[in-house]
Order: structure tokens, then sequence, then C-alpha cells
């Protein structure tokens, strides 16, 4: 299987790409560099196939062996705003924000949703948010609007391809921290993967 990992450098992003290292993986970053020690860490474990590739989501950039690829899921762990307080914003990141929380990740997925059609494949689109998407809690709105947002323009999406793609919208109970114990660490993934494989519409859980 061919798996996008949007936001590889994140916390749930390096865990995630971990877990599945025996597949064939894309690792994004905005900045490839950030990707190096995943990488090397993902070849100790005996991982063979992996590709690194720089996608600057606030530039709606991405590059284009990546959009012709043959990919059967993409996980977005990607957010400029899931650890921003609205108080902690700068005015002029407005349209940062709004592209890598919004508008670059339904960009990407509808090119690749016309290339598997073209294909007669489908591709899965696995959505990773925490609960503050959900409650809109106080100092949050902002990253608890994109989250919406991006959550109700894929419905749409949904209904202009007729259902040529899967959509998964896994929602964790707290702030991912990579500092927990591996056996913990393994469990949350392990929920995640079983959320996939059932292709399941949506999925809450807590983070122990």
């Amino acid at each position: 299987m061919n798996i996008l990992i949007l936001g590889a450098s994140s916390s749930i992003g390096a865990a995630i790409a971990k877990y599945y290292y025996k597949h064939n993986l894309i690792l994004s970053s905005s900045n490839i560099n950030n990707l190096e020690s995943l990488n090397e860490e993902l070849k100790n474990i005996g991982s063979s196939s992996i590709e690194l590739t720089e996608i600057d989501l606030s530039k709606n950039k991405y590059e284009k062996k990546i959009v012709n690829k043959n990919i059967d899921l993409i996980i977005n762990c990607a957010s400029s705003t899931s650890n921003l307080r609205n108080n902690s914003q700068k005015i002029i990141e407005y349209k940062h924000h709004a592209y890598v929380d919004l508008i670059s990740p339904l960009d990407l997925l509808k090119i690749l949703t016309k290339n598997q059609i073209s294909k007669k494949s489908k591709i899965h689109y696995v959505f990773i948010n925490t609960v503050i998407s959900k409650i809109k809690s106080p100092g949050n709105e902002i990253y608890a609007s994109y989250k919406i947002l991006q959550f109700e323009y894929i419905k749409i999406f949904k209904l202009f391809f007729k259902d040529s793609f899967i959509f998964t919208n896994i929602v964790l109970g707290a702030q991912f921290d990579r500092k927990k114990s591996t056996t913990k660490l393994e469990r949350i993934i392990k929920k995640i993967d079983i959320a996939i494989k059932e292709q399941r519409n949506e999925v809450f859980f807590g983070v122990e």
C-alpha cells in the first residue's frame, strides 16, 4: 500500500509512519530537513520503501511526482493552528493558516481523487485532529473553525465525486504527545489503524 503522510514530522505523523513502516511510505513536511531523523529511525526498524518530499501546504505547492503517484491512503496530520491560541496568532499569518488548515489539503485531495478515478481505484483520506475541533473551546475557535470547514467541504467533495474516495475523520481526545510511553503510543495508533481498516466515517477516542 502506498501511504502519503502530510505533517509526517509532527508527533502523531512520526508515530503513524513507524506503525506502517512495512508499507511504501511517502513522508511530507514543509521542510524536508525535518524528516531526516525520522527517515533514519524507519530504516533502522526495517523500512525499505521511504520517499521524502517537501509539500508546503502554506503555499499550496506540491511536487509533480507526488500528484501523479498512485496513492492508496492519505493521512493528514498537518496543522499550523492546533497549538496556537487565538491571541497568539499574528494578523500577517492568516493566509498561511488558511492554506495549511483548509485550502491546500482540499486541493490535494481533489487532485489525487481525480487521478485515482482515472485509474479506477479509490483513495482513502484520513483526517486526524483533536477534540478541540469539535467543541470550539475558548481561545481555540480558529483551529476548530478551520477543521469544521474542512470536514464539511469533504462531505461536499464526496457528493461531487460520487463517493469516489473513502473518508475517515479521527478525533483524538487530547493533544498527541510523542513523550508518552511506547506501549501507549502503540495502543493509540492501533485504534487509528482499526478505524482505517473498517473504513469508518468518524471515530472519537481519548488519549491515555
